[in-house]
């Protein structure tokens, strides 16, 4: 797997091309979030976080930490112009990083958000789930991770261009039991 994550990664000559960068669609960041049931208290991570939208957004209405990921140089130049546009400085941090490589911190984050490919949450779901505190939620848009879903939703598209009816969504909790597994296999 290792062999094929290395020819991912130098596909058009780009570092680390696991995920084609689909933004969730604005008309997608109150379900998600919803899904997600985030509080004030919440410590949110989005993993490939693109333009910020869904942190944007997050902070917003709940009033929660948000901290993004990205790996595009110039998405993470949006995200920081849309923030301080915003107003989300105080509680929205986006910062140029690969999450498979670069040390993440990921022991404080209490809901982790992907919208990636189901290569990539298969190569980060483990990692998340030995990271993470026992309680933590991972959501995770359009794949499942490796591991049956605690809940899944189904979001309708209004999209008429799309070939999808509706969005997937796949809710995970961070049990003893998962992260045990997970701290077990290499």
């Amino acid at each position: 797997m290792e062999a094929l994550l290395e020819q991912v990664r130098e596909v058009g000559g780009r570092k680390n091309v696991l995920a084609v960068y689909t933004p969730l669609a604005m008309q997608f960041l109150e379900p998600v979030l919803n899904f997600a049931r985030p509080s004030s208290s919440d410590v949110l991570f989005d993993i490939g976080c693109g333009d910020a939208r869904l942190l944007i957004y997050a902070a917003k209405k709940y009033g929660c930490k948000c901290y993004g990921f990205e790996i595009d140089p110039q998405a993470v130049e949006d995200a920081l112009r849309s923030i301080k546009e915003n107003g989300c400085e105080d509680l929205v941090t986006v910062s140029l990083a690969d999450a498979l490589v670069d040390d993440i911190q990921l022991s404080q984050v209490t809901i982790a958000i992907l919208n990636l490919s189901k290569l990539l949450n298969a190569k980060l779901f483990p990692r998340l789930l030995r990271e993470m505190q026992v309680g933590s939620k991972v959501v995770s848009a359009q794949f499942a991770c490796p591991q049956v879903a605690d809940e899944e939703f189904k979001i309708p598209t209004i999209d008429h261009h799309s070939d999808r009816d509706h969005l997937p969504l796949y809710l995970y909790h961070v049990t003893e039991q998962n992260k045990q597994q997970a701290l077990a296999t290499p």
